[in-house]
Parts: structure tokens; C-alpha cells; sequence
């Protein structure tokens, strides 16, 4: 969406980051692999929350790998509306259905639902998105360790070669809905253990790959569309990742550019604009 607010010297417009934030989880985690953990990770957190605390509402939640202006967004997916509940009925279905004095979960076994989350240090908003989601998994029971790293170091000996339980980090998006190195099996790690492509968490699904090669071999928009929508549904109920929000941001343009073209993103055609010679 885009939002107006006018002033006496210039027009400033609310608009999304194509791109978005997520926690990236290990799929084949002895914890974490499970998916009703994975869903019940995300019924634990209160994203609109978090967006207004850390980015004074200056975002927009998300469900899927997809951002709500793109041409191939689809709707059609499960909105993770936080419910504690739920969230603590699907770990105690998943066998963590016991408290230790810290109120951490236990299994049968004695072990703790606890597990590793990386990140990149310096970046003082990741940081207080992290507190809100550590704190919020621990109030069902959650336990997480989040280790920070020189993003560098982050990446080099952890997420470019998938040596991580979780982590937290951004995608830029392309205007094509196009996702093959983030999620196809073989953009995962070879037998060798050298990735691919941008499928860290080694998520892996027949018929996802079977639609992401099959968007690459039309042309056709609106098949396209349907092929992503398709795909968008899928990781939203397998949940590779833990999906969180894109940030919206504010630009401004003077009042003296006249015909002005604004997209959804930001003001383009510029060979359009014009200003008025008394204004210059």
C-alpha cells in the first residue's frame, strides 16, 4: 500500500521494502525438523507487535515468500495470528509436554527444547527484533541461544555452508517471483556438503521443485501466477522459515517536481518530471 501525507514543501509516501525478514530453521534438526514445532514457533510470536515497537508500524507482516505488492502475492495462505495456545498444544502434541523449574519444555527424555539462533552483530534493529522473538518463544516454553557474529564470520563458516540450527537474515527480492535457489532441493548442499545456491536450511519438497522448474518454462503471466501462488501455500504450511515481516519505508519528493510517477516502491519515470521555472 501506498500512503499520502501532504506537507507545504513536499509529498512523502509510505511504501514496502521488496524484500523481508525471516529466521531461517534447520530442516533436518532433531528439533527443529519437526513441524509442529515449526508451527508452533510461529503461532508463539505477535509480529504486528514487534513491527510497532521496533519500526513504529513502519511494516507489514508476511506468511510466504512473497511481499503483498508483487504481481504474484497470493492471499491464500494461513495467517499466523499469534495464539499462544495453539502454540503450546502443538509442543506438547510434538512430545515437549513438560516444564522444567525454568520453565523450559521438556521431552520424555529429559532434553530441552532449546536450539541455536545466529546473526549478524551491528545492526541494533535485528538485535531488538531478536529480544522481542527469544522472549516471546520463552513464554511458551522456548528456550533459544542467539549468538551474534561480524557478518563476514556469520556467513563464511555458518549460513554458506549450512552450519547453523537457525538464523535470522533478509532477503532483497527481484520483481520476478522466480525462487529456485532459495528453496529447490538441489540449490541445497551437494554431497559434499558445498551449497548450491541460497537453500541453507536444506528444506526439500518433490512437488515444490516440480513447480519451480515448471515457472521457469512459461512465459505465460498469469500461469506463472498461478504456479507461485501454488508455491507460496506450500512453504507457508511447511514453514522452512520462520516468516516474519517487510519494513515499510518513507520517501519524499518537493512539490516543485511536477508529474511525478510514483510505483508502488518508489517515484520512477523521471523523464516525466518537470519543474516549474518560477519554482527553480
Amino acid at each position: 500500500h501506498v500512503q499520502n501525507v501532504l506537507g507545504d514543501s513536499a509529498v512523502f509516501k509510505e511504501a514496502p521494502h521488496n524484500g523481508y525478514y525471516y529466521i531461517g530453521l534447520k530442516q533436518n534438526h532433531p528439533i527443529l525438523g519437526d513441524l509442529k514445532v515449526r508451527q508452533a514457533l510461529m503461532y508463539a510470536l505477535d509480529r504486528e507487535t514487534i513491527i510497532n515497537t521496533v519500526f513504529q508500524g513502519y511494516g507489514t507482516v508476511i506468511n510466504s515468500h512473497s511481499v503483498p505488492f508483487s504481481w504474484a502475492y497470493s492471499d491464500d495462505v494461513t495467517d499466523y495470528q499469534q495464539h499462544a495456545e495453539k502454540a503450546v498444544s502443538l509442543l506438547e502434541e510434538a512430545g515437549w509436554d513438560q516444564l522444567n523449574s525454568e520453565g523450559i519444555r521438556l521431552n520424555s527424555q529429559g532434553e530441552k527444547l532449546s536450539f541455536v539462533m545466529v546473526s549478524a552483530s551491528g545492526n541494533e534493529d535485528k538485535a531488538n527484533v531478536i529480544a522481542l522473538v527469544t522472549e516471546q518463544w520463552k513464554a511458551v516454553g522456548v528456550e533459544v541461544v542467539v549468538e551474534y557474529y561480524e557478518r563476514s564470520v556469520l556467513f563464511s563458516k555458518y549460513l554458506d555452508v549450512g552450519k547453523f540450527e537457525a538464523y535470522m537474515w533478509g532477503w532483497n527480492l527481484s520483481l520476478d517471483p522466480d525462487c529456485y535457489m532459495q528453496f529447490h532441493t538441489e540449490s541445497g548442499l551437494d554431497e559434499n556438503g558445498v551449497l548450491q545456491g541460497f537453500n541453507d536450511v536444506e528444506y526439500s519438497n518433490q512437488q515444490v521443485d516440480q513447480l519451480l522448474v515448471a515457472g521457469r518454462l512459461t512465459y505465460d503471466q498469469q500461469e506463472r501466477q498461478d504456479i507461485y501462488a501454488q508455491i507460496q501455500k506450500i512453504l507457508n504450511q511447511e514453514l522452512p522459515y520462520v516468516f516474519l515481516y517487510t519494513t515499510n519505508r518513507v520517501k519524499g519528493m518537493s512539490n516543485k517536481v511536477k508529474n511525478v510517477v510514483w510505483s508502488p516502491l518508489e517515484p520512477i519515470q523521471i523523464n516525466k518530471w518537470h519543474i516549474d521555472p518560477a519554482h527553480r
